[in-house]
Protein backbone atom coordinates (compact mmCIF):
# COMPACT_ATOMS: atom_id res chain seq x y z
CA UNK A 1 0.00 0.00 0.00
CA UNK A 2 2.83 2.41 0.88
CA UNK A 3 4.46 1.84 -2.51
CA UNK A 4 1.21 2.63 -4.34
CA UNK A 5 0.54 5.76 -2.27
CA UNK A 6 4.02 7.19 -2.86
CA UNK A 7 3.97 6.38 -6.58
CA UNK A 8 0.56 7.99 -7.13
CA UNK A 9 1.68 10.96 -5.02
CA UNK A 10 4.62 11.50 -7.40
CA UNK A 11 2.22 11.45 -10.35
CA UNK A 12 -0.17 13.83 -8.60
CA UNK A 13 2.64 16.23 -7.68
CA UNK A 14 3.69 16.34 -11.34
CA UNK A 15 0.15 17.12 -12.48
CA UNK A 16 -0.37 19.81 -9.82
CA UNK A 17 2.98 21.37 -10.79
CA UNK A 18 1.92 21.34 -14.45
CA UNK A 19 -1.37 23.02 -13.56
CA UNK A 20 0.37 25.76 -11.57
CA UNK A 21 2.88 26.48 -14.35
CA UNK A 22 0.06 26.44 -16.92
CA UNK A 23 -1.94 28.96 -14.90
CA UNK A 24 1.08 31.24 -14.53
CA UNK A 25 1.93 31.12 -18.24
CA UNK A 26 -1.64 31.53 -19.49
CA UNK A 27 -2.99 34.08 -17.03
CA UNK A 28 -0.07 36.15 -15.74
CA UNK A 29 3.10 37.88 -16.96
CA UNK A 30 5.25 36.60 -14.10
CA UNK A 31 7.43 34.47 -16.39
CA UNK A 32 7.05 36.52 -19.56
CA UNK A 33 10.78 37.24 -19.73
CA UNK A 34 11.54 33.51 -19.50
CA UNK A 35 9.21 32.45 -22.35
CA UNK A 36 10.92 30.61 -25.20
CA UNK A 37 8.43 31.57 -27.91
CA UNK A 38 7.14 35.10 -28.38
CA UNK A 39 3.81 34.02 -29.93
CA UNK A 40 0.71 34.43 -27.78
CA UNK A 41 -1.44 31.62 -26.49
CA UNK A 42 -4.78 31.19 -28.19
CA UNK A 43 -7.70 32.64 -26.24
CA UNK A 44 -9.47 30.01 -24.10
CA UNK A 45 -6.84 27.42 -25.07
CA UNK A 46 -6.91 25.88 -21.57
CA UNK A 47 -10.68 25.30 -21.75
CA UNK A 48 -10.27 23.88 -25.25
CA UNK A 49 -7.60 21.39 -24.19
CA UNK A 50 -9.08 20.51 -20.79
CA UNK A 51 -11.57 17.77 -21.86
CA UNK A 52 -8.87 15.64 -23.53
CA UNK A 53 -6.41 16.32 -20.69
CA UNK A 54 -9.03 15.25 -18.13
CA UNK A 55 -9.88 12.10 -20.11
CA UNK A 56 -6.22 11.09 -20.33
CA UNK A 57 -5.61 11.77 -16.64
CA UNK A 58 -8.61 9.63 -15.73
CA UNK A 59 -7.33 6.74 -17.86
CA UNK A 60 -3.81 7.26 -16.49
CA UNK A 61 -4.89 6.99 -12.85
CA UNK A 62 -6.99 3.88 -13.52
CA UNK A 63 -4.22 2.08 -15.43
CA UNK A 64 -1.55 3.19 -12.95
CA UNK A 65 -3.63 2.03 -10.00
CA UNK A 66 -4.29 -1.38 -11.56
CA UNK A 67 -0.68 -1.81 -12.66
CA UNK A 68 0.65 -0.94 -9.22
CA UNK A 69 -1.82 -3.33 -7.60
CA UNK A 70 -0.82 -6.32 -9.71
CA UNK A 71 2.92 -5.55 -9.90
CA UNK A 72 3.35 -4.39 -6.33
CA UNK A 73 5.27 -7.53 -5.33
CA UNK A 74 8.18 -6.93 -7.71
CA UNK A 75 9.11 -3.60 -6.08
CA UNK A 76 11.24 -3.74 -2.94
CA UNK A 77 11.17 -0.83 -0.49
CA UNK A 78 14.69 -0.94 0.88
CA UNK A 79 17.62 1.44 0.65
CA UNK A 80 19.75 0.36 -2.33
CA UNK A 81 23.47 0.68 -2.80
CA UNK A 82 24.56 3.62 -4.93
CA UNK A 83 25.50 1.21 -7.72
CA UNK A 84 22.12 -0.53 -7.79
CA UNK A 85 20.31 2.81 -7.64
CA UNK A 86 22.23 4.27 -10.58
CA UNK A 87 22.07 1.07 -12.65
CA UNK A 88 18.34 0.53 -12.24
CA UNK A 89 17.45 4.19 -12.73
CA UNK A 90 19.75 4.46 -15.75
CA UNK A 91 18.36 1.33 -17.39
CA UNK A 92 14.75 2.43 -16.98
CA UNK A 93 15.52 5.93 -18.24
CA UNK A 94 17.57 4.88 -21.28
CA UNK A 95 15.24 2.07 -22.41
CA UNK A 96 12.19 4.29 -21.99
CA UNK A 97 13.72 7.22 -23.87
CA UNK A 98 15.17 5.06 -26.64
CA UNK A 99 11.76 3.54 -27.26
CA UNK A 100 10.20 7.02 -27.14
CA UNK A 101 12.57 8.34 -29.80
CA UNK A 102 11.70 5.67 -32.36
CA UNK A 103 8.00 5.67 -31.48
CA UNK A 104 7.81 9.47 -31.71
CA UNK A 105 9.73 9.46 -34.97
CA UNK A 106 7.31 6.88 -36.40
CA UNK A 107 4.36 9.09 -35.45
CA UNK A 108 5.84 11.82 -37.62
CA UNK A 109 7.12 9.78 -40.54
CA UNK A 110 3.97 7.70 -40.96
CA UNK A 111 1.41 10.01 -42.57
CA UNK A 112 -1.60 8.05 -41.31
CA UNK A 113 -0.38 7.95 -37.69
CA UNK A 114 0.46 11.63 -37.77
CA UNK A 115 -2.90 12.76 -39.14
CA UNK A 116 -5.03 10.42 -37.03
CA UNK A 117 -3.08 10.45 -33.76
CA UNK A 118 -0.05 12.70 -33.27
CA UNK A 119 -1.41 15.80 -35.00
CA UNK A 120 -3.63 16.40 -31.95
CA UNK A 121 -0.59 17.03 -29.74
CA UNK A 122 0.82 19.50 -32.24
CA UNK A 123 -2.21 21.71 -31.86
CA UNK A 124 -0.35 22.77 -28.72
CA UNK A 125 1.88 25.45 -30.20
CA UNK A 126 3.20 27.04 -28.16
CA UNK A 127 2.50 24.36 -25.53
CA UNK A 128 1.81 24.99 -21.85
CA UNK A 129 2.85 22.58 -19.09
CA UNK A 130 -0.33 20.45 -18.94
CA UNK A 131 -0.06 19.86 -22.68
CA UNK A 132 2.33 17.01 -21.88
CA UNK A 133 -0.86 14.93 -21.58
CA UNK A 134 -2.79 16.73 -24.34
CA UNK A 135 -2.47 13.81 -26.76
CA UNK A 136 -4.57 11.12 -28.37
CA UNK A 137 -5.02 8.37 -25.72
CA UNK A 138 -3.43 5.82 -28.05
CA UNK A 139 -0.31 7.99 -28.28
CA UNK A 140 0.54 8.11 -24.59
CA UNK A 141 -0.53 4.49 -24.11
CA UNK A 142 1.79 3.48 -26.94
CA UNK A 143 4.55 5.66 -25.52
CA UNK A 144 4.14 4.15 -22.06
CA UNK A 145 5.19 0.79 -23.52
CA UNK A 146 8.78 2.03 -23.32
CA UNK A 147 8.40 2.56 -19.58
CA UNK A 148 7.07 -0.99 -19.23
CA UNK A 149 10.01 -2.38 -21.25
CA UNK A 150 12.49 -0.58 -19.00
CA UNK A 151 10.86 -1.88 -15.83
CA UNK A 152 10.66 -5.41 -17.25
CA UNK A 153 14.34 -5.41 -18.22
CA UNK A 154 15.37 -4.34 -14.72
CA UNK A 155 13.22 -7.10 -13.23
CA UNK A 156 14.67 -9.74 -15.56
CA UNK A 157 18.26 -8.78 -14.75
CA UNK A 158 17.89 -8.12 -11.02
CA UNK A 159 14.92 -10.28 -10.02
CA UNK A 160 13.32 -7.26 -8.36
CA UNK A 161 13.02 -3.50 -8.79
CA UNK A 162 14.19 -1.14 -6.11
CA UNK A 163 11.37 1.20 -5.17
CA UNK A 164 13.66 4.19 -4.63
CA UNK A 165 15.22 3.83 -8.08
CA UNK A 166 11.74 3.54 -9.60
CA UNK A 167 10.38 6.52 -7.66
CA UNK A 168 13.33 8.65 -8.78
CA UNK A 169 12.79 7.56 -12.38
CA UNK A 170 9.05 8.31 -12.16
CA UNK A 171 9.69 11.76 -10.66
CA UNK A 172 12.39 12.69 -13.18
CA UNK A 173 10.40 11.42 -16.15
CA UNK A 174 7.14 13.15 -15.21
CA UNK A 175 8.68 16.45 -14.11
CA UNK A 176 10.87 16.47 -17.22
CA UNK A 177 7.72 16.17 -19.36
CA UNK A 178 6.23 19.11 -17.46
CA UNK A 179 9.43 21.11 -17.95
CA UNK A 180 9.82 20.58 -21.71
CA UNK A 181 6.20 21.57 -22.31
CA UNK A 182 6.24 24.54 -19.94
CA UNK A 183 7.35 27.09 -22.53
CA UNK A 184 9.93 28.39 -20.04
CA UNK A 185 13.64 28.64 -20.79
CA UNK A 186 15.65 25.96 -19.01
CA UNK A 187 17.70 27.00 -16.00
CA UNK A 188 20.31 24.23 -15.85
CA UNK A 189 19.33 21.25 -18.06
CA UNK A 190 20.84 22.82 -21.17
CA UNK A 191 24.25 22.62 -19.50
CA UNK A 192 24.01 18.84 -18.91
CA UNK A 193 25.29 16.85 -21.94
CA UNK A 194 22.58 14.96 -23.86
CA UNK A 195 19.78 16.02 -21.47
CA UNK A 196 16.79 17.29 -23.42
CA UNK A 197 16.16 20.91 -22.43
CA UNK A 198 12.88 22.77 -22.84
CA UNK A 199 14.31 24.61 -25.86
CA UNK A 200 14.98 21.26 -27.56
CA UNK A 201 11.35 20.16 -27.40
CA UNK A 202 9.98 23.65 -28.00
CA UNK A 203 11.79 23.70 -31.34
CA UNK A 204 10.07 20.41 -32.20
CA UNK A 205 6.65 21.96 -31.54
CA UNK A 206 7.54 25.08 -33.51
CA UNK A 207 8.83 23.21 -36.60
CA UNK A 208 6.83 19.96 -36.27
CA UNK A 209 9.80 17.81 -37.19
CA UNK A 210 13.13 16.72 -35.74
CA UNK A 211 14.14 16.67 -32.06
CA UNK A 212 12.19 13.46 -31.49
CA UNK A 213 13.98 12.61 -28.24
CA UNK A 214 12.58 13.57 -24.87
CA UNK A 215 14.82 13.02 -21.84
CA UNK A 216 18.07 12.56 -23.78
CA UNK A 217 19.18 13.87 -27.18
CA UNK A 218 21.82 11.39 -28.37
CA UNK A 219 19.54 9.54 -30.80
CA UNK A 220 18.72 12.83 -32.55
CA UNK A 221 22.42 13.51 -32.93
CA UNK A 222 23.20 9.97 -34.13
CA UNK A 223 20.41 9.86 -36.75
CA UNK A 224 20.68 13.46 -37.89
CA UNK A 225 17.27 14.60 -36.57
CA UNK A 226 18.74 17.20 -34.22
CA UNK A 227 17.43 20.67 -35.08
CA UNK A 228 20.22 23.22 -35.21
Amino acid sequence: MLFTIITLSILTFSIVSAYIFSHIMLNTDLLKAQKIQTSRYKKNVFQEHLPLIALNLGILYVISGLGLYFANGVFKIEMPSIGIFILQFGMMAIVDDTYFYFFHRLLHHNEYLFKKIHKIHHKASPPFALDFIYVHPLEWLGGATGTAFGILLVYILFGEINAYAFWFFAAVRNLHEVDIHSGIRSFFSKYIPFLGAAEHHEAHHARIKGNYSSMFTFWDKIFGTDLK
